[in-house]
């Protein structure tokens, strides 16, 4: 019995090519778009898990008014773990340099972005696996470091890098102890090697016995059914006994291992490999809502191509069918369409999963030894097939044969009932809604992304290069010979330096005191070169810049608006100010005030940051280059890096590229909505234009009498198209407020916001509209302008 259902289905599927196509194309885009999505939500949830003991594993984070922040100095842990039993098993994760560091094996230079100092008991409390050496003594001592995979093999080839030595930034040799697999690509934080923190008791000692020096994140493995709050509240309890007087109150949180990577959007300084929910959430609701118009679009065509079928089923009604039937008979249609089109999307899945890893920088594998694939490709099949075939099944089961049998033809029958027109119009409706979102989407989060990276830096990006200065004993020599040499040059407009440039974090924070009221808040550090604002270009909304033949301006300041602000100064030139980094409680001047400008993300409210004139070495060099030959200036800028530096590579980024690496994640979300917009839009069209087809279908005789007694070609149109722009008008009222709420919640999570204007909505709207009349204006002006003869005759 089951194989006369699909010779029938089979039978009905030939005999409706141009629809079964149409079906099979929306179908096929809808499933395809959810397994690539269900697959990105498994990758973005998966991070950490490998660890064996994720769900007991912590890491420490303070919270005050500014936000959250992973960074702490290396001191606290030792405070912690003497006072608190449950924290002793704890490890130390601190990036050096957090930009590039260099390594120099056999006379080679080696440059790594994920070398990690941190202490043995890393491997008690992350999931690693030694393939050469000892875990139990592999950091003990400070000379030690332990090598990935892959970084062993750049290094030493196919030989075995045990006992091997390896030179940090000349300054310290390393000895290699042991060989780790690389790090799964779902963990939070890269690693190329594992160096011993005992180490910076030597490379920087500051780091290892100074409160002010807060670069490394703590984690934690706590004994089983921990109460997390209590323990939180003697973390508070320890912090405050044992902070310096002059540091204010915080509190700290330990978030979950398992949160870090989707949870962590809004925390500062923070190295980690960092998704967003939000985006998941987003990906999953457009997923959804592509799946309901590609389904939606089934309904439509299935009841559009239909005709026939009913006049089947009112002929086995009268001769005796019963409702069980009817459901198998359209049951079997719709599997064996859902089938091949869930076929077809597993083929295509295969091929654009590639492509999706290239926009999202994922690394999704579609396989099928994956089981969450086979179960969401099962759900995926029920769910469409239930909800493509439930109302039709609902409306062939109501059928009166007697109806259908007296209509002349299955379109004139159809022609005559009313509940077709109204489902298919609303269901019509509901695409080009969810199409008129989409849109309105896109744009805001063009309008949004382009606010981020071009009108709210505070300061000139253009031609700006910056370049690694270690900070070694020759480091602040280095910088004045160096910007010496480069101020000679024709392709060089200005030289400066800092601690840190615009596109990365400032690295070092402390309260700054108004000296009249004692009014405090935290502040970024930035001793800077003289030239530091001739070259950055900002804009100065008080007073002046630093005057480099004024010997006093060395005890003088510079801040930010931001600064202006949360030190309530009304009148900030001349206000007196302390500056309590690292114990400096010199009184200083406020000579300036700066706009905001923007070193990280434009997610968060720009810092208050403090400038003054440098007395140490400066880690960042700054040139503006000259219009011109930009390869050709770069050889240069090295060629005189080399002159001075023959043992130190030559490391470069533009600031530029710096910023817009910020806003990677915003970008790439961009790009792949912009996809799935244009995918979701494409689906609804395709429906429209099967939709169009049956509509002119029925419509033939009205369209020929309408012909044959005078009417006009753009009458005939009008007609056809009257409705369709009356769909895309309720369509817009319907989403235009569900939008407005959608894109204000998304733009809540950013500081500086782009508006929401009018026009976004009036513009997606009417390119909702340009595109639906575009897709049926073909069928229409082919319809329209048909000899009348042939349609009566067809007729």
């Amino acid at each position: 019995m089951m194989n006369y259902y699909l010779k029938i289905a089979l039978r009905n599927l030939k005999k409706q090519k141009s629809g079964s196509v149409i079906n099979i194309l929306g179908l096929s885009a809808g499933i395809t778009v959810c397994l690539i999505i269900v697959l990105y939500v498994q990758y973005e949830f998966s991070f950490d898990r490998y660890n064996q003991n994720y769900h007991t594993i912590y890491r420490l984070l303070e919270v005050d008014d500014e936000g959250r922040y992973p960074d702490h100095p290396v001191v606290f842990n030792k405070i912690i773990e003497d006072n608190i039993p449950e924290l002793q098993n704890s490890a130390i994760l601190y990036y050096y340099n957090k930009q590039t560091d260099f390594f120099k094996v056999k006379n080679r230079d080696f440059i790594f972005k994920d070398a990690m100092f941190t202490n043995q008991n890393f491997f008690n409390i992350f999931s690693v696996k030694f393939l050469q050496g000892v875990q139990k003594n592999a950091l003990d001592a400070p000379n030690k470091v332990v090598l990935t995979e892959s970084t062993a093999h750049k290094l030493f080839g196919d030989q075995s890098p045990i006992g091997k030595t390896m030179n940090y930034e000349n300054k310290y040799t390393f000895t290699v102890s042991g060989v780790i697999e690389d790090l799964p690509p779902t963990s939070h934080f890269g690693v190329d090697l594992l160096a011993s923190i005992d180490a910076e008791n030597q490379l920087n000692p500051n780091m290892m016995t100074k409160w002010w020096n807060s670069g490394s994140s703590f984690y934690y493995n706590l004994p089983a059914n921990t109460n997390i709050k209590a323990l939180e509240r003697k973390i508070d309890a320890v912090y405050m006994k044992e902070k310096p007087k002059e540091y204010g109150e915080s509190k700290f949180k330990l978030q979950p291992l398992s949160d870090i990577h989707l949870y962590s959007s809004d925390v500062s300084w923070d190295s980690a490999i960092r998704g967003d929910i939000q985006i998941v959430k987003a990906f999953i609701l457009i997923a959804i809502l592509i799946l309901i118009i590609a389904c939606f679009n089934y309904i439509n065509l299935s009841f559009a191509l239909s005709g026939k079928e009913n006049f089947q089923i009112g002929l086995q009604k009268t001769m005796g069918a019963n409702t069980s039937d009817i459901l198998k008979s359209t049951l079997s249609n719709t599997i064996l369409l859902v089938v091949a089109c869930a076929f077809i999307s597993v083929v295509l899945s295969m091929l654009l999963v590639p492509l999706f890893n290239q926009i999202m920088g994922t690394q999704l594998v579609f396989t099928f030894s994956n089981p969450i694939i086979s179960i969401a490709l099962i759900l995926l099949i029920l769910f469409t097939v239930l909800v493509s075939s439930l109302y039709q099944s609902l409306q062939r089961i109501r059928l009166k044969p007697v109806e259908i049998l007296k209509s002349k033809t299955a379109l004139s029958f159809f022609g005559k009932r009313h509940s077709f027109s109204k489902v298919s119009q609303s269901l019509t409706i509901v695409q080009l809604a969810i199409s008129i979102i989409l849109i309105v989407a896109l744009i805001t989060i063009y309008k949004q992304t382009n606010l981020l990276m071009e009108q709210k830096l505070g300061f000139n990006k253009s031609q700006l290069v910056s370049i690694e200065n270690p900070m070694d004993k020759n480091g602040k020599k280095r910088f004045k010979v160096f910007k010496e040499e480069l101020s000679k040059l024709p392709e060089v407009k200005n030289v400066s330096g800092s601690w840190n440039v615009p596109g990365e974090y400032i690295n070092n924070y402390s309260d700054v005191i108004v000296v009249k009221n004692d009014k405090r808040s935290h502040f970024g550090q930035l001793p800077v070169d003289v030239d530091f604002f001739t070259t950055l270009e900002p804009k100065f909304l008080y007073g002046r810049d630093f005057n480099p033949s004024l010997g006093s301006d060395s005890n003088k300041v510079i801040i930010n608006k931001r600064g202006m602000e949360k030190l309530e100064l009304t009148n900030p030139i001349g206000a007196k100010v302390k500056n309590g980094f690292m114990g400096n409680k010199k009184t200083m001047e406020v000579i300036g005030v700066v706009d905001n400008i923007q070193y990280r993300s434009l997610r968060e409210e720009g810092e208050p940051a403090i400038y003054y004139m440098n007395r140490m070495g400066l880690s960042r060099i700054l040139v503006r280059l000259n219009p011109g030959d930009l390869k050709k200036s770069l050889n240069k800028l090295e060629a005189s890096w080399h002159k001075l530096e023959k043992n130190i590579p030559f490391e470069y980024e533009f600031v530029d590229q710096k910023l817009q690496a910020n806003y990677e994640k915003e970008l790439r979300t961009r790009t792949l909505l912009s996809v799935m917009a244009f995918l979701a839009i494409g689906i609804s069209m395709i429906g429209i234009l099967g939709l169009t087809i049956f509509l002119i279908q029925i419509r033939t005789k009205e369209i020929g009498i309408r012909k044959v007694n005078g009417a006009k070609v753009s009458e005939v149109l009008s007609m056809l198209n009257k409705d369709f722009v009356k769909w895309v008008a309720i369509a817009f009222v319907v989403a235009t407020p569900v939008a407005y709420y959608a894109m204000h919640k998304w733009l809540e999570s950013f500081a500086y916001k782009t508006t929401l204007s009018w026009w976004i909505f009036a513009l997606s709207g009417m390119l909702a509209l340009g595109i639906a009349l575009l897709t049926v204006s073909w069928q229409s002006w082919r319809a329209a302008t048909r000899n009348p003869v042939e349609a009566l005759r067809y007729e």
